[in-house]
């Protein structure tokens, strides 16, 4: 139940995006040319090595039929002199690293748009809700927390939009670039099947530590945010309160009280960390120890003469350029962890019922006539008994005094006038109209 809860509320926080969907997709589009020119040096390793560096031509093992395209290809390289083809291969370098820098910075700008907007959205969102909002529901959610929503909850969201879902797309789109490469390489040139086949047992496995150290990061970020409230909402009880604070000499109390909160976040934000930190060296020894394996066996496959020293470079190149985008991966899933923890909370506060609606047919309240009565009214909060069986009339230009004990419930009735709460039990009129259907 709870997982399904929490996928319900990860496809709403992906749906966030969708008001943005264009510059979001523009954002896609930009990382899948960033990927493919990034991925384009790759391609000249081979010629790089076989033709210039020992004179060698590109030749393609028997049976190996290529498209004609590719044919043509290593037919102009084979032909053209090393120094000539070093002068095209520079120059071809230069532009695919300028335009791969073009295409990462329009991906990076468009996806910190989408974010910054979204956040601006969600913001005005949980404004309008708290607007909305009844005030039984403040009487039991403290200020401090309730502005946690909107300053840290959604900063963690924001975060979460720029670095995680764009990693979510971005990582993906250069892994399959450079498997594309990988494969290419294996299947024209015959790179043995094994070497294939060992990354595709091994790789996958990298993700088994992530996907458990994400589950206890979500657990302690919904600790932090709760943390974060009780911060705000003690600062905003001394600050505001500061006077009496001040009169009854309760600084060190206070400051006390302060250390203590803030210790704890200390202490859950650390957890946090050593579990982020540890994600990013683990992955990557896992995908060392994957290459040292490929390494061995793909080194063994030049020594006996299956392989030139060219296409063993390039498969050797595409391996490692597939590890900083798996790298990479690895930390989005405990980013997202951290996000949807906020957004549970976001959540659960846009979804909280408004307990004081007015009817859809609510009669229009003009000015005040006659009188205020109370008709066998009865009020609580949540449990506690606050008023029993109240009735009273008010006339108008009549003066009422409400005299008690403090906590009798004398505020609490002047509150049920204009609506604040409604009575649990009888009715509340104003010139003989029941207050719910005005």
């Amino acid at each position: 139940m709870l997982e399904f809860t929490a996928m319900k509320n990860y496809i709403r926080f992906i749906k966030l995006i969708l008001p943005h969907i264009g510059t979001f997709i523009t954002a896609i589009i930009c990382m899948v040319f960033s990927s493919i020119f990034s991925a384009s040096p790759l391609a000249l390793i081979i010629p790089l090595v076989d033709r210039i560096m020992t004179g060698k031509h590109i030749l393609l093992p028997e049976g190996v039929t290529p498209p004609v395209f590719i044919a043509d290809i290593i037919a102009k390289v084979n032909a053209l002199p090393p120094v000539q083809l070093l002068k095209i291969m520079t120059i071809m370098v230069v532009v695919f690293f300028l335009l791969k820098g073009i295409f990462e910075f329009l991906q990076s700008y468009c996806m910190s748009d989408v974010s910054q907007k979204v956040i601006r959205d969600v913001k005005n969102t949980i404004y309008k809700k708290l607007q909305d909002l009844s005030m039984d529901f403040y009487s039991s959610n403290p200020t401090g927390k309730l502005m946690s929503r909107i300053t840290y909850d959604a900063a963690v969201i924001r975060d979460a939009i720029s670095t995680g879902i764009a990693d979510s797309f971005y990582q993906p789109i250069q892994i399959a670039v450079y498997g594309c490469v990988l494969i290419s390489v294996t299947v024209f040139f015959k790179v043995p099947l094994g070497l294939i086949v060992v990354g595709l047992v091994i790789f996958p496995l990298i993700l088994l530590p992530v996907v458990k150290i994400g589950k206890k990061l979500r657990k302690i970020s919904i600790s932090s945010q709760e943390k974060v409230g009780d911060i705000n909402n003690m600062l905003l009880e001394t600050i505001s309160g500061i006077k009496i604070v001040k009169s009854f000499c309760m600084q060190g109390y206070e400051l006390k009280r302060f250390r203590d909160h803030n210790q704890a976040f200390y202490k859950l934000n650390m957890k946090s960390v050593k579990r982020m930190k540890l994600v990013s060296p683990l992955t990557e020894s896992m995908g060392i120890v994957c290459v040292a394996v490929i390494l061995w066996m793909a080194g063994t496959s030049i020594v006996t003469g299956e392989l030139s020293a060219g296409v063993f470079t390039a498969f050797l190149a595409a391996i490692f350029s597939m590890m900083k985008p798996i790298k990479k991966l690895s930390n989005v899933y405990g980013i997202n962890q951290q996000a949807l923890a906020a957004a549970d909370r976001i959540f659960d506060l846009l979804d909280t019922p408004v307990s004081i609606e007015e009817k859809s047919n609510a009669s229009e309240f003009k000015s005040f006539a006659e009188e205020i009565s109370f008709k066998n009214v009865s009020f609580r909060y949540e449990k506690d008994p606050v008023l029993n069986d109240i009735s009273l009339e008010i006339k108008k230009g009549e003066v009422v005094a409400l005299v008690g004990p403090s906590g009798g419930g004398k505020s609490t009735l002047v509150n049920l006038i204009p609506r604040f709460y409604d009575p649990a039990e009888g009715i509340v009129r104003i010139d003989g109209a029941d207050i719910k259907d005005l």
